[in-house]
């Protein structure tokens, strides 16, 4: 809350008793005059008060002690927890004309946000900073950080959630059909050019995105978690009664002139995309005109049920595929996970709005990920390189040991980077 470095002017100017000032705080005894001072002035500066002792830089308080002319360590000796604080702090805002927020005025400053800031501002920070802005000019002592936080999350929540009721109450029956008919993949975090790792578990088993995968030059593995309702194609008509044991599963057959009509159309789509000359959203949109009889995104679905129903098909026979499937979703659901880790500030929600900001996030959340892999691999190797372990370990061992861990780390606290050390013993045999 009070920043770290002051030069003598800035000292000087919001931080000096001045005589009224002086003769309040020295009527008080001990570590009770310091303590009461710098609250006075920190108050008399920000409108509200330091959470804990730690908040006052050291130049601060010696400049506050010179003009007491006590011992700056006085101040380690004031009680933040006690009575005399609670009894400190009334006194200011008594003086100052403030008094406590209460529930009412966080719902009030909740609406006032969602009314006059939301809807031209919605970066966290600066958000935060209008909020102990308006408390100060309404005269009320803020609640503590924590609160402030939280009632600004749940201010952008109402306001997100009051924004998206506007557009959907304004959608029509046939536009909310539209859409329905587009979301056929769940979203897929803005890649634009994932492989079919990175694709797994991002799209559901939808016909669309089978075909397009399959025009891409590869193959869509994902999970079917209920796969008890897919269905299959017939390859061919008049051969209803092929497989007696699949009648259950089974429907119609495919239209493969379809396919063929417009399989032209269909590979100039995919090259668009492919080559970046055409945005996955400008060509769904071209079909979302009029989607139910537009002839492309007829023969897309067919072909995609095609490529669905071989992935089925080789699903329930071979154990192999299962189990890459598996395998694929674990290592991304791992990496997820490592995400999470490093991205832990504000609940890995990007703070800002802004491109560039995000940008800046993404491109730094990557750069500590590829260190991670790195450092835990040289160090998975140093340990593997130790001679007993070789009796130990199994090939199966070794198969399932991954670079993408983190229990050993912390990410929490300072750390200092020397670009010109290595890190210590990390190709040490120690290091197991």
């Amino acid at each position: 809350m009070v920043k770290p470095h002051w030069d003598t002017e800035e000292l000087v100017e919001n931080w000096t008793l001045l005589p009224q000032e002086l003769e309040r705080v020295n009527k008080k005894v001990g570590a009770n005059q310091i303590g009461f001072a710098i609250l006075l002035k920190s108050f008399q500066l920000v409108a509200r008060f330091p959470d804990s002792d730690a908040e006052i830089p050291d130049l601060i308080i010696s400049y506050i002690a010179s003009q007491l002319k006590i011992d700056p360590n006085l101040y380690s000796q004031y009680n933040w927890q006690g009575r005399s604080l609670k009894n400190h702090r009334a006194e200011i805002r008594q003086l100052f004309g403030f008094r406590t927020a209460t529930l009412s005025d966080s719902e009030e400053m909740s609406n006032w946000l969602i009314e006059n800031i939301l809807p031209n501002e919605q970066r966290f920070e600066p958000l935060l900073q209008l909020i102990y802005q308006r408390f100060r000019e309404l005269q009320i002592e803020p609640p503590t950080p924590q609160q402030v936080e939280r009632l600004t999350r749940s201010a952008i929540h109402q306001h997100e959630t009051k924004f998206c009721n506007q557009i959907f109450s304004q959608l029509t029956p046939t536009n909310i059909e539209q859409i329905d008919l587009l979301l056929t993949t769940e979203e897929t975090n803005n890649i634009e050019k994932a492989d079919s790792e990175k694709l797994q578990g991002k799209l559901k088993a939808s016909d669309l995105a089978f075909a397009f995968t399959h025009l891409l030059g590869f193959q869509l593995m994902p999970r079917l978690k209920r796969i008890k309702t897919q269905k299959l194609y017939h390859p061919y008509t008049g051969h209803s009664d092929a497989y007696p044991n699949l009648q259950p599963i089974l429907t119609r057959p495919i239209n493969w002139d379809l396919i063929r009509q417009q399989y032209d159309q269909m590979v100039k789509y995919a090259t668009a995309l492919r080559l970046g000359t055409a945005e996955t959203e400008a060509i769904l949109k071209r079909f979302s005109k009029n989607p139910i009889i537009h002839p492309t995104y007829l023969a897309l679905l067919e072909l995609g049920r095609v490529i669905k129903t071989i992935f089925l098909c080789q699903y329930l026979e071979e154990e192999a595929v299962r189990r890459e499937v598996n395998e694929g979703l674990n290592v991304v659901e791992r990496w997820n996970g490592v995400n999470d880790f490093i991205f832990y500030g504000k609940g890995g929600e990007f703070a800002s709005n802004r491109l560039e900001t995000q940008e800046l996030s993404v491109l730094s959340l990557h750069l500590l990920q590829i260190c991670l892999v790195y450092v835990n691999t040289l160090m998975i190797q140093s340990v593997l390189a130790q001679k007993h372990w070789e009796q130990k370990l199994t090939a199966t061992d070794l198969r399932a040991i991954t670079p993408l861990i983190f229990s050993h780390v912390n990410p929490y606290g300072t750390f200092k980077l020397d670009m010109t050390e290595r890190i210590a013993r990390l190709t040490q045999l120690s290091v197991a």
